[in-house]
């Protein structure tokens, strides 16, 4: 039964496997606490219409003011219920799987941490029936001293069958403005992908992840490695900007100068360029309220602001034809130039009287004359002036001043002599001086000798010698350094919340078969180990 598309805000869209249609999420501030998922058909992108899935409501997990976050499992092809992960941020940071058949698991959470940003929880890894996500927490690990660390999230396992760790052997800046993750789509091993993280000083740095599917507490989930910094190429990004997973290839959506949607890409891969797609035609209005995913080469986006609050509309993007599809389009901003600005021109356009052409090149000359003629008569001036002020002779200094004088001078004439040595130059004492006494070369710590008093020994420093300590340290072993678990900075497994259990779809939609819970398969460590690193 189809009904209308709800207008969420704060709510997340997944891709089906149908490519022709998206996962909707919301919790509606009329019914707080209730989190509802709806397919949206998309095939005709101006009227989509929306089924109902199923709802679960947990009064102490779900919120219609928290952002949220959809993330598929898009290495599970094997699993045609495969879900998608639902994962809420701020202070009530709860997750969940949302199956196509309308199941909802119960709402989990990992103990004494949260996430603070989708635009800071990035897809680096994406094999079977694994995810491997680099996020910022709302805490920092004593243990890393560094709020980034690592998520491995399971397609099957039990609660979620997710895991935390907080070691991930390089870490991002501390003041990031949005990150984009791209992933290796094969099942090879270590799992690899690339964590792209953009700062808020303007620059960003690419980091090489290896995952691992490693289910033995001894083995790291994630290392960073490899950094290499991003050539922006000018582009600034806003605070607005919203980051897009579309495997090798990462999107950037911000909002343009004039209120548009600009769109910038990356292939960590191949390039370290941050490059400005070019678009044909229209793009739809740019709103920070507005989430988006990637649907095979399709970007969609759903939500727009509107007079009357959020609107359900959906707009797509396809990255071959490089156009966008959907509602409300407006024209898009000229690109920026990336040399800079022409001067004034003296060609004259096709049909353009020459004549004009001809007056522009006499004003120019023109004005350069004037200004020519105007610096001339004020070099006149000031050299004039400067003659003026030297033929003036300065009044004779009596006797007694010019003793003086001449003590004065030669008092610091060594000292002054040292000065010019220091300068590169050396003073030659004018005739009208008598010339210092001469002197040897300076002696560097040489004590004067005084009367009565036999001379001192010249001071010779001597640096001490510095011994190298070794300290220990070997090689950072990759995945498998000492435990941590059960430790704080270690790992986390996530938990099940005992309010809520799972809720089958209710009316208007009826489906015809109901799984009352997700199968969950238990996997032992043998069973993983062509993942072992």
């Amino acid at each position: 039964m189809s009904v209308s598309v709800p207008a969420f805000k704060n709510a997340c869209i997944a891709p089906s496997r149908t490519g022709s249609s998206v996962f909707l999420v919301g919790v509606s501030a009329a019914q707080e606490g209730r989190l509802e998922a709806y397919s949206v058909n998309l095939a005709n992108i101006n009227t989509p219409t929306a089924s109902f899935l199923g709802n679960q409501t947990d009064d102490t997990a779900w919120s219609s003011t928290a952002v949220k976050a959809c993330i598929p499992y898009p290495g599970n092809t094997a699993n045609a219920n495969s879900p998608f992960l639902v994962q809420q941020f701020g202070t009530k940071s709860f997750l969940t799987h949302v199956y196509s058949n309308g199941t909802i698991e119960p709402s989990s959470w990992f103990n004494n941490t949260g996430y603070v940003s989708p635009k800071l929880f990035s897809l680096t890894g994406a094999v079977g029936v694994f995810d491997w996500i680099v996020a910022v927490s709302n805490r920092t690990s004593f243990t890393t001293n560094s709020p980034w660390n690592a998520l491995r999230l399971n397609s099957t396992g039990p609660s979620l069958g997710a895991n935390l760790d907080y070691i991930l052997t390089t870490y991002p800046t501390g003041n990031p403005l949005v990150s984009v993750g791209t992933y290796v789509a094969a099942s090879n091993t270590p799992v690899q992908g690339y964590h792209v993280v953009f700062d808020t000083a303007g620059g960003g740095v690419i980091y090489q992840t290896l995952n691992s599917a490693s289910l033995a507490d001894t083995d790291r989930i994630m290392t960073l490695s490899n950094p290499v910094d991003i050539d922006m190429g000018g582009i600034k990004l806003t605070t607005n900007v919203i980051p897009v997973t579309m495997v090798g290839v990462g999107y950037l959506l911000d909002q343009a100068s004039d209120g548009s949607t600009a769109l910038y890409s990356i292939t960590p891969s191949t390039s370290n360029k941050l490059t400005r797609v070019a678009l044909t035609g229209n793009v739809p209005p740019f709103s920070p309220s507005m989430v988006a995913t990637a649907m095979n080469a399709n970007i969609v986006l759903y939500g727009s602001s509107s007079s009357s609050g959020i609107s359900a509309v959906f707009n797509i993007f396809d990255t071959v034809s490089k156009g966008w599809n959907g509602p409300g389009l407006v024209a898009p901003p000229p690109p920026p130039s990336s040399s800079a600005a022409p001067g004034p021109s003296t060609t004259a356009k096709p049909g353009q009287n020459n004549s004009d052409s001809k007056s522009s090149t006499g004003a120019i000359i023109g004005g350069i004359a004037g200004a020519a003629v105007f610096i001339a008569l004020v070099a006149f001036l000031l050299i004039r002036h400067r003659r003026k002020k030297n033929q003036t002779p300065p009044p004779a200094p009596s006797k007694e001043e010019g003793i003086t004088q001449q003590q004065n001078y030669v008092q610091p004439q060594q000292e002054q002599q040292l000065q010019q040595q220091y300068n590169g130059q050396f003073y030659v004492p004018g005739k009208d001086f008598p010339s210092p006494q001469q002197q040897t070369s300076p002696q560097l710590f040489q004590a004067q000798s005084q009367p009565g008093h036999s001379p001192n020994q010249g001071y010779n420093y001597t640096p001490p010698t510095l011994t190298a300590v070794h300290q220990g340290q070997g090689q950072p072993q990759i995945f498998r350094p000492q435990s941590e678990l059960h430790s704080q900075g270690g790992y986390s497994q996530a938990s099940y919340s005992p309010s809520a259990g799972a809720v089958s779809p209710q009316t208007p939609y009826t489906p015809t078969t109901v799984v009352a819970s997700p199968q969950y398969h238990h996997q032992n460590q043998a069973q993983y180990q062509g993942y072992a690193p």
